[in-house]
């Protein structure tokens, strides 16, 4: 069974933050309609799966969104999405918690993207500071209902590697199930990458490097007893990448054996930075591109790249977000 599926819902978002690589038109030209996406759902769940990430885009710009997280609970999974939460609307979060109430091995979370508990330095890349404001104050909510899983994830740049401290005082304090800082060293892409040159921390001088490293090693650790984070390792490998340029070569991230992305035009592959598509969910069942995924030879194939770098879209260790469900875990 793969440990989750990530599916990114729509291509449009209502923000353009510097890092990102979405940065697709505002269209709904060609992809998955709502009940194309409700019959995936059914057969993912048929498939004995659990576990699914929606996203972007910004996944809450759907206009099926909540229909969307109605059948995939319905059906027994565990749906959470990455959003910047600027879109949740009361009727939205009543509708969640609603669905979170349900009986069964159904579940939700929210990912919240957050750079910084400051609105105003969370802009510098976002550039929606009352946004911003907007999102903290539904955090704030949503950690005191303690309704479902909340989880941050956090984009550390030149921008922002100092507001580490502030960030988990801040998730700390509102009860956040889980806070992911992830560290800012960006593929060089020709499209989105010259837009966050200035932002990647490998691009920092050694002895800035040095400095920012010892005080965020300083700071998970003060952390990591009150809070979930990423793994030890996770930071020394990207550590060990920002100070020397070399990754451990017998790291391997094994996407294949645990991992599917799939796209708003319902291709499917096995991680973001494998271009070979498996199949199209469009045309055909969930379980038969399951089983091409878990084909040994593609697998052979896939793992035979030699793709494994801090520069990578997805963290190395665990990606996924593993939800559990709020009946079932001792409430903070």
């Amino acid at each position: 069974m793969l440990r989750t599926i990530h599916w990114q819902l729509l291509f449009a978002c209502n923000l353009e933050c510097e890092y990102c690589w979405n940065h697709a038109v505002d269209t709904d030209l060609h992809q998955l309609t709502g009940a194309e996406i409700a019959r995936i759902l059914e057969e993912i769940a048929e498939a004995g799966q659990d576990q699914i990430v929606f996203t972007g885009g910004e996944p809450f710009l759907a206009k099926h969104i909540m229909e969307t997280f109605e059948v995939g609970v319905g059906a027994g999974l565990k749906i959470s999405a990455i959003t910047h939460a600027g879109l949740l609307t009361e009727e939205r979060i009543k509708r969640l918690i609603a669905l979170s109430e349900i009986d069964g091995p159904g579940g939700i979370g929210l990912v919240i993207s957050l750079d910084a508990a400051d609105p105003e330095v969370n802009s510098r890349t976002r550039g929606d500071a009352g946004g911003t404001r907007d999102a903290i104050e539904r955090l704030n909510r949503l950690g005191a209902m303690n309704a479902f899983d909340i989880f941050i994830n956090t984009v550390l740049t030149t921008r922002n590697i100092n507001e580490v401290d502030s960030l988990l005082d801040f998730s700390t304090r509102m009860g956040i199930h889980e806070h992911r800082l992830e560290l800012g060293i960006f593929t060089p892409h020709e499209t989105y990458y010259p837009k966050c040159r200035e932002l990647d921390l490998a691009a920092l001088p050694p002895e800035e490097i040095d400095t920012a490293w010892r005080e965020l090693e300083k700071t998970i650790e003060k952390y990591r007893s009150q809070i979930r984070l990423l793994p030890a390792k996770y930071y020394q490998t990207t550590g060990q990448y920002l100070r020397t340029g070399e990754v451990d070569p017998a790291m391997n991230c094994r996407a294949t054996e645990s991992f599917m992305v799939i796209n708003p035009l319902g291709q499917a592959y096995s991680c973001f930075g494998r271009p070979k598509m498996l199949a199209n969910l469009r045309d055909q069942h969930f379980s038969t591109v399951l089983e091409a995924l878990q084909d040994s030879l593609l697998q052979n194939e896939v793992r035979a790249m030699d793709c494994v770098t801090p520069r990578c879209m997805c963290s190395f260790f665990e990606f996924p977000h593993r939800l559990t469900n709020a009946r079932d875990r001792d409430l903070k």
